[in-house]
């Protein structure tokens, strides 16, 4: 009779428990951006403010003015060029001569009326050798009239008055010699309202300087009038 093999011992097991459950999948990790998205949505909307600045604060080429056609030179109507070429001979005119009054003509400065009527240039002295003067240069004697138009008396100062020669040099009178002038009232004199004085301003200027006009003073001692006489 055979003897039935007996299977071959197997190794004990130990039991450890029940199986370990699967690690759980590492959670994506987000961008910057992403975990920031109020703080992204700033700076885009930043960005896009500077480029709008920096776009709108480029120049803006001028768009160049329409040049005149021949067309527009030949639409002129007549009136207008007849207007033109009267401008240009108004301006080619010479210009009119000066309304300044002359010897023997009426001026008025303030409440004086003056009427020059002489002017002797080329003085040698005046008086004598005892009781007179010579000039620098030549003495010019201008001998007038002054009239009072005010209600109340002036007073007539001949120191206050200037002779321009031809070159526009400007001469003051002489008083002192006009001293020696016979029958002078020019001098610090009064004239009363309706009253007309009668005297010689003199001016001591070069030998060969010729008057061309005077500059009379009206009364008064804060910014009187004046009229300029022509003595051509």
């Amino acid at each position: 009779m055979k003897r039935r093999k007996s299977p071959p011992p197997q190794p004990e097991q130990s039991w450890s428990g029940p199986p370990a459950d699967p690690a759980p999948e590492r959670p994506r990790r987000r961008s910057w951006f992403m975990r920031h998205k109020l703080l992204t949505l700033v700076l885009a909307l930043l960005g896009i403010g500077a480029l709008a600045q920096l776009g709108g604060g480029q120049d803006v080429p001028d768009t160049a003015a329409p040049s005149a056609t021949p067309g527009d030179a030949s639409s002129a109507s007549p009136e207008q060029e007849t207007t033109e070429a009267e401008g240009g001979a108004a301006g080619d005119e010479e210009p009119a001569e000066s309304s300044a009054p002359k010897i023997g003509e009426e001026a008025a400065a303030g409440d004086f009326r003056y009427t020059v009527t002489s002017v002797k240039p080329g003085v040698p002295q005046i008086g004598d050798a005892t009781f007179g003067q010579k000039p620098q240069g030549q003495f010019v004697l201008v001998e007038l009239r002054v009239t009072n138009t005010g209600d109340e008396a002036q007073m007539f100062n001949d120191s206050e008055h200037k002779l321009t020669d031809a070159e526009g040099r400007q001469h003051s009178a002489d008083s002192e010699a006009a001293l020696y002038v016979p029958g002078n009232d020019s001098f610090l004199e009064d004239v009363n309202p309706g009253n007309t004085l009668e005297g010689t301003i003199v001016f001591d200027i070069p030998a060969d300087a010729v008057p061309d006009r005077l500059t009379l003073m009206g009364p008064g001692f804060w910014d009187p009038a004046e009229v300029t006489v022509s003595l051509d």
